[in-house]
């Protein structure tokens, strides 16, 4: 029972399978209902739903958002131990992989997965209960989605006899009972290799069902194959294409893309082609995550730019062809990982056996022990012990509700210090409408004075119920290969503000290639040139040049102004802003920092300065190579037939090598391209692309066996050592038993101090819980006093502003209006007001901080610990601040935040409370504008702890 309820249960009680079958059921229909319809099945879940979660993630693989379908299927093996639920999590890990050409992950979790199945087939019994239908709707679609990804992968591979023993594993006579549209991807991945019958049968399942995605597939899959003329291949494509934007699935959409452009090049219309192959190459930056679609779009562009004559475009896009090929190839020793992880596991097996087994005799034993024990302590201390025991475990418990108090006083008294935060914005509207009741006496009648009042009392009553969530952006970076002369052709227009200044602004050509962000690049450029421009007198130069080093591009930028001095050189790009250098500079380190934690290629970034003071500085920056566009082949008319012939030649010579056959395909294909003869290429690059998959033989095989017949000596000798352990124990047993009689000598007066030790210590811990429970008590009081009291505020007077404003407009249009309605208004509003404002600042008790040191960055403080985490809670907890001393004070600074008003009125009245109760009141928070529009920089002032 125990294995049946790992294997299928916590599967969360039922609570959202309305909604996940609704979900599933819109899988190949439309990815938007899937995830409206999952989402309400987890939420219902409280976010427990392994099913759910998988559908979600199925809808982000289709959207190719890699990242986030891997959060999901992360998270349902943290929620649920139901097998089959897992089985699919590790079967849409293989779709990831499969995708993105992660070969050895793919076969981890292809493992992974298969191990789970085999496990679910032990305990079929289990599904002899109620949910019995359930459970085997989601098997057959765990088991045909497994076969099913497990074809494409090995097909992908060229693997095309481990594909097809793949797709026979699934017998569709029994599936189309279970799941159509499984059934329906079984046809269609049977027949997308021109089996037109199971093309067929695919889409009419597919049009009974309503399936969209397959639907389209089967329309894309006949266009590709040429069953039929080129007019209606391309209709067919192009119904395709739109059935695919309309379902929202990213790659296929992309694909679709690529088979209308592959219609349009076998009617010879290369240039509407080339602007398809464009659009399927830009319809979304997540497709570079799919290296085979990548790829395949890379060479279909090579055949349109030779077929226009464009030989540098290419050969380019050939070469990036080519590079997606290698990164994508894998070495066949994966393929016996299987077979090794099983005999590991007998091995593993063999040692739980011998493990159980020892672990049966140790039972044995210390039950003897036990006895013995027992026995010992009967006859001496038996009260002692129990005693002692007693008391320890009530200072635990007493210690864990001591910790639980503590923290709900701390979330207590951090709801009290907003309260108290409110309180101060309810008594900042005071002065606003006592300055109406003013306005409203004076003569003439100031209306549209009034007008603005209530219209700031109106936003500030706003304020009251707006609680907005601090959020951390990020930088998004678009990683691309360009040239660096087209960002240099763009900083030749800045000359003119260089000439304003008389410095002369001198760009060096270059025919360097980055792999960046292009903006980012441009940014850092015009930084660190107009901070030349800004330290260099007239008739200076500034000099922009870019030098080729192993593995990066450096670009460097020098001027001939004043200098920096050596000392301050390495302050350039710091917090601190030093003569103005400023923050454009810190941004850049930070651009490059950014850099790093993205990928390992920018291992090699970097940003530096040299400097002599009267001579000038040079800053420069160091981002990876890109890749060059393939040289143009000298080929062309009779030599490349010559080519030609004497390749094909050389291939049937007996002594050719596989890899100089590979290459010699290679060359084959890229002579066909430049002559333009498409057929002869199409044949020559298959047979390339073959020929270089069957080259990706499993030349580790015989060090595998060796290392497996390391792992049986190592498991005989493994075998020796636990019977050694085993028969080491008596002697160990023996020695144990002998200590513990010594050591239960021990006097009852010892006993007797620890039992009146251990009192006084949970006497102390029962007093702190009782002082923390009244202290819960008053706090708990006035939170409650002081909301209901804001609450009715709030409620009694929000109309009041609104009706003021209105007669005030009524007073504008109409001369003779009753002035005397206004006043009356205004003098009841504000009479309201007060009072209410009275019971408010009543309900609200200040509580005593807890003043004592508190450590921020390499600064300590005089505050209370609570309110200050609860300041950098609230400023989003940030990693990157500085703290420095300014005499009794600490001044603290962070940047990039994203702060709210309601936020910020928190964050002072706690630094308001802490200046207060340490009699140091200068202290106080500022907020400046940030570069970027959304964030802002916070200054804090607080005291510091101990005195100058």
């Amino acid at each position: 029972m125990l294995c049946s309820w790992g294997l299928f249960g916590c599967q969360n009680d039922n609570h959202g399978d309305v909604g996940d079958d609704v979900a599933y059921s819109w899988h190949y229909k439309n990815l938007d209902s899937t995830r409206i319809y999952a989402e309400k099945a987890l939420k219902v879940a409280d976010g427990k739903d392994a099913v759910a979660l998988n559908d979600l993630a199925f809808v982000d693989i289709a959207k190719m958002e890699y990242g986030k379908a891997e959060e999901k299927l992360k998270r349902i093996g943290e929620i649920t131990d139901n097998q089959i639920e897992l089985t699919i999590a590790d079967v849409q890990m293989m779709r990831i992989c499969q995708r993105r050409s992660l070969n050895k992950e793919f076969y981890d979790y292809y493992n992974s997965a298969t191990e789970r199945l085999k496990r679910i087939y032990e305990d079929d019994d289990v599904l002899n209960d109620n949910r019995r239908e359930e459970y085997i709707k989601r098997l057959a679609y765990a088991e045909s989605e497994f076969d099913i990804v497990s074809s494409t992968y090995y097909y992908y591979v060229g693997l095309q006899d481990k594909a097809d023993e793949a797709l026979a594993c699934i017998i569709p006579e029994e599936l189309i009972q279970i799941d159509s549209a499984q059934t329906a991807n079984y046809h269609y991945n049977v027949g997308a290799d021109g089996d037109i019958r199971d093309l067929r049968r695919c889409m009419y399942i597919a049009e009974q069902q309503n399936l969209k995605f397959f639907t389209a597939n089967c329309m894309q899959a006949l266009a590709e194959n040429g069953k039929y003329d080129d007019q209606n291949s391309k209709e067919l494509a192009h119904e395709a294409l739109l059935l695919f934007e309309e379902y929202g699935d990213v790659y296929q959409i992309a694909g679709a893309y690529r088979t209308v452009a592959n219609c349009m090049i076998a009617e010879g219309n290369y240039a509407d082609a080339l602007k398809y192959l464009k659009k399927a190459l830009n319809v979304n930056p997540r497709i570079d995550f799919a290296p085979d679609l990548l790829a395949s779009i890379h060479e279909r562009l090579s055949v349109v730019y030779a077929a226009l004559g464009d030989m540098d475009e290419s050969l380019y896009n050939r070469k990036e062809y080519l590079l997606l090929q290698e990164g994508k190839r894998q070495d066949r020793f994966l393929e016996n990982r299987l077979e090794m992880l099983e005999k590991e596991s007998v091995m593993r097996s063999m040692w739980i056996m011998g493990v159980m087994s020892a672990i049966v005799v140790l039972a044995l034993l210390l039950l003897l022990f036990y006895r013995m024990r027992r026995k010992v302590e009967k006859k001496n201390e038996e009260e002692g012990y129990a005693e002692l025991q007693r008391l320890k475990e009530c200072l635990e418990q007493l210690t864990e509700e001591k910790s639980a108090a503590e923290q709900k006083l701390a979330d207590m008294r951090k709801r009290n210090e907003e309260n108290r935060a409110k309180i101060n914005l309810v008594n900042s509207l005071i002065p606003l409408i006592d300055r109406m009741a003013h306005a409203v006496e004076r003569r003439p009648l100031e209306v549209e004075y009034i007008k603005e009042i209530t219209d700031e009392i109106n936003k500030k009553n706003e304020l009251l119920t707006e609680w907005i969530q601090m959020r951390k952006g990020e930088l998004n970076m678009k990683i691309e290969t360009f040239p660096l002369q087209s960002l240099f052709e763009i900083l030749k227009k800045s000359k003119v503000a260089c000439q304003m200044k008389g410095v002369t602004l001198d760009v060096k050509d270059t025919d360097m290639v980055l792999k960046a962000d292009k903006i980012l690049t441009m940014f850092m450029l015009n930084t660190i040139v107009d901070n030349a421009r800004k330290f260099t007198d007239a008739g200076g130069r500034i000099t922009v040049s870019a030098t080729e080093k192993e593995g990066y591009v450096e670009v460097s930028v020098e001027d001939t102004g004043k200098g920096i001095a050596a000392e301050e050189l390495p302050m350039l790009f710091n917090h601190n802003v030093h003569d103005n250098h400023g923050f454009g500079l810190m941004n850049c380190k930070g651009i490059i920092e950014k850099y790093k934690k993205v990928s390992g290629l920018f291992r090699d970034a970097a940003i530096s300065a040299e400097s002599k003071v009267g001579k000038g500085s040079r800053v420069y920056f160091r981002l990876p190579k890109g890749k060059h566009a393939l040289e143009k082949h000298s080929y062309g008319g009779m030599r490349t037939m010559l080519m030609m012939i004497v390749l094909t030649a050389g291939l049937l010579t007996s002594g050719v090598t596989k890899a100089q056959t590979v290459e010699q395909m290679d060359s084959l294909a890229v002579a066909a391209l430049q002559e333009g003869d498409l057929n002869t290429y199409e044949k020559y690059n298959t047979a390339y692309i073959n020929a270089l998959k069957e080259h990706s033989v499993d030349r580790m095989l015989p060090e595998y066996c060796r290392t497996m017949q390391e792992g049986a000596t190592n498991k005989k000798i493994s075998m020796i050592l636990l019977i050694i352990m085993l028969m080491s124990i008596i002697p160990l047993y023996y020695l144990l038993v002998w200590r513990f009689v010594k050591k239960n000598k021990i006097s009852r007066k010892g006993i007797a101090d620890s039992i009146a030790e251990q009192k006084i210590l949970a006497e102390m811990q029962e007093d702190e819980c009782r002082r923390i429970n009244m202290e819960i008590s008053g706090v708990h009081v006035s939170n409650n006093v002081s909301d209901n009291c804001l609450s009715a505020l709030k409620h009694e007077t929000m109309y009041y502003p609104s009706r003021i404003r209105l007669i005030a407009d009524a007073l504008n249009a109409e001369k003779q209006a009753d002035v005397e309605s206004l006043k009356e208004m205004i003098s009841y509003y504000r009479s309201l007001y007060m009072i209410l404002d009275e019971q408010a600042m009543r309900g609200i008790k200040k509580f005593k901080l807890n003043m004592q040191g508190v450590t921020v960055g390499q600064e300590k403080i005089l505050g209370d610990s609570v309110m200050t985490e609860y300041l950098f809670e609230l400023l989003g907890n940030p990693k990157d601040y500085t703290a420095k001393t300014q005499e009794d004070y600490v001044i603290i600074e962070v940047k990039h935040v994203e702060l709210s008003e309601i936020t910020y009125l928190i964050c002072r009245q706690i630094v308001r409370d802490m200046a207060e109760m340490s009699g140091r009141r200068a202290c106080g928070v500022e907020i400046t504008d940030d570069t970027e529009e959304t964030k802002k920089n916070v200054t804090i002032k607080l005291p510091r702890y101990g005195k100058v």
